[in-house]
């Protein structure tokens, strides 16, 4: 099995979770590992949060999201409109996927 392959640069790809519940949003850089864990009242409230998680990480870093991975299409045109007026590329996996898991 070949090692799976880690990004080189901060913010190239965003692991994004969204708990079954909607009520936990994650949000994990791949290349440094640094991870957010934002709790959410309301379905609306994972798109208010990952729009503060966007505007803090372009802030300290001086940089922009390039890639969303996530277990599924996150349902909201909210996110999508989003990821295409940023050109961010969202990139759905299977649920419980290496891929996503490591």
């Amino acid at each position: 099995m070949s090692p799976i392959q880690r990004e080189f640069k901060p913010l190239s790809l965003i692991h994004s979770y969204l708990t079954n519940t909607k009520q936990i949003t994650i949000r994990k850089d791949d290349f440094s590992r640094y991870t957010k864990v934002y709790l959410i009242r309301l379905n609306i409230g994972a798109f208010d949060m990952f729009l503060t998680y966007n505007v803090v990480v372009k802030n300290q870093l001086k940089k922009k999201i390039k890639r969303i991975r996530s277990h599924k299409d996150d349902g909201y045109t909210l996110f999508n409109d989003f990821y295409r007026k940023e050109w961010i590329i969202h990139v759905v996996v299977l649920p419980y996927s290496l891929e996503l898991i490591e």
